[in-house]
């Protein structure tokens, strides 16, 4: 062989050589581009570019002079409130108001958008090459937020969002991707998981996410709106109270004149008109919407939006049934699989907030929107006001599972479905997305391996959030012993477990014989 071809051959070894592990270092999974997955919210524009979402035509004129109008009808309703017509007319007025506010978002009947509209999103392959993180960001090396048409099917976002996915690893270079759905974004992500599976996902991390659905949504849906007394004074005085005297006044006069009792008043008057008829002005026309009314109130809610029109509305109700049936209905299975096959996930779960006091639950442990058991897939929780039993404490104390019990004895995380991979935030609401859980999320996604609650001292499974710092600290550790007084409950419990076990063994036997 000519020295010359021989020198090349080495030249070319070497530069293989070289930057091989150059290239593995590249996919090795801490510099993995996130693709980041907000909720509802993002921006929206018409076919011409003009913005549609944030809704520019609600100025303070606009609500100035329509409320004017809602509300003198208002006060006549109430004052010939043994006319039912007055109440229809003012639910007229009000459902003509919302489609004047949501002409230009609403989708069509079958969930879909044919007039040009949407998130006015593009990209290609060279413009994901040249885009450099932000100096700050967020989320680890590469933060890519795919911009979606959150009104639309969850299915047909992840259509989208997969050929967005193809094109980013080849502009970057790498074989796989970080995934974060943040509240509806984490349905998108389920559905993209769902439809395409994991080989291109090194993590998923559910932040908040509404897979399983809320109680909030489910029940407006299903028309069960009802204002609790103490739940609503109190949910005042956390909200407006003590901000200043204006709305120490208001908080004042909104009980004085019995508030909860006016609001059940109206909707017990115009609730099973104006409900539906609000929904059909935008919400009830978005599949993304009924990818969040949890399966308790699902059929229900249904009924109370459809009726009798099913026929009218076979296109949409076919949508809606396919993801709540085919991907949340099955959301443990689709998640619990693709770990098994190697992708790494993190739920991150916040709470401490009060619920609005217009669900039956209201008193649940939750961030305001979403409750603790459906954001985590099963934690235990006691009520928001209260704490887990003393028995419930030494059960699990006895079981071994007393280390996924918070601080504050409100949560369990040992029933969820990833015990070990899921982090609760006490102190923020639902929207609220400070940079110290973007700071968890960073960490989690720089994890080269499946990271739990256990691996680092600074990031255990309970956190409080400081607002004055935007960090976030560890929940202190708290005695397995609940107390003196509950010593027997203890006693009690083992020996129910020492029954438990006889008289298994025993039926054990008796099958034999």
């Amino acid at each position: 062989m000519p020295k010359k071809v021989l020198s090349i051959l080495l030249s070319a070894l070497m530069l293989v050589l070289l930057f091989a592990p150059a290239a593995a270092a590249a996919d090795s999974g801490s510099i993995y581009p996130v693709v980041y997955l907000q909720g509802k919210g993002d921006f929206l524009y018409d076919k011409d570019g003009n913005t549609i979402f944030p809704i520019p035509k609600v100025t303070t004129s606009f609500i100035e002079k329509k409320g004017a109008n809602l509300l003198w009808k208002y006060n006549y309703a109430a004052r010939v409130s043994g006319f039912q017509y007055a109440w229809d007319d003012y639910t007229k007025s009000f459902i003509d108001v919302m489609k004047e506010v949501y002409e230009d978002v609403v989708p069509n009947e079958d969930g879909s958008v044919t007039d040009g509209s949407g998130a006015n999103f593009s990209w290609t392959v060279e413009s994901l090459r040249v885009q450099e993180p932000e100096e700050n960001d967020p989320y680890g090396a590469f933060g890519f937020k795919y911009h979606y048409d959150w009104r639309l099917d969850p299915l047909e976002v992840a259509e989208g969002l997969h050929d967005f996915i193809q094109d980013l690893k080849e502009a970057k270079g790498v074989k796989k991707v970080n995934l974060l759905g943040r509240c509806l974004g984490a349905n998108i992500g389920l559905a993209y998981l769902y439809k395409y599976g994991a080989s291109d996902i090194n993590m998923f991390i559910d932040y908040c996410g509404v897979i399983k659905g809320t109680d909030l949504i489910g029940e407006g849906f299903s028309g069960k709106i009802h204002v609790n007394e103490a739940a609503f004074n109190s949910y005042i005085d956390k909200n407006l109270g003590g901000i200043s005297t204006a709305n120490n006044m208001l908080v004042w006069a909104i009980k004085r004149f019995n508030g909860s009792a006016m609001a059940n008043n109206v909707f017990d008057k115009v609730g099973p008109k104006l409900i539906p008829g609000i929904l059909k002005t935008g919400y009830a026309y978005m599949p993304s919407y009924w990818s969040m009314v949890n399966d308790k109130y699902y059929e229900e809610a249904k009924s109370f939006i459809f009726g009798d029109e099913t026929e009218r509305y076979s296109v949409l109700i076919k949508k809606i049934d396919d993801y709540h049936y085919n991907v949340m209905n099955h959301a443990e299975e689709i998640l619990t699989d693709l770990v098994s096959k190697g992708m790494k996930i993190a739920i991150v779960s916040k709470y401490g907030v009060s619920t609005m006091p217009i669900i039956e639950d209201y008193d649940q442990v939750s961030d305001g929107t979403v409750s603790v058991t459906g954001s985590t897939f099963g934690a235990t929780t006691s009520k928001a006001s209260e704490s887990l039993p003393a028995d419930y404490l030494n059960r699990a104390a006895f079981n071994g599972t007393y280390r996924y019990i918070s601080a504050d004895r409100q949560i369990d995380c040992s029933t969820c479905l990833f015990p070990q991979y899921t982090w609760c935030v006490r102190g923020l609401r639902h929207t609220e997305f400070p940079a110290g859980i973007n700071r968890l999320c960073k960490y989690l996604f720089s994890c080269s391996k499946q990271p739990t609650v256990f691996d680092n001292n600074g990031y255990t499974q309970y956190l409080y959030y400081d607002d004055a710092t935007d960090m976030l600290t560890n929940m202190p550790v708290i005695p397995k012993t609940t107390s003196s007084a509950s010593e027997f409950s203890a006693i009690y419990v083992y020996l129910q477990n020492v029954f438990y076990i006889v008289s298994r063994v025993y039926h054990m036997i008796a099958r034999t014989f």
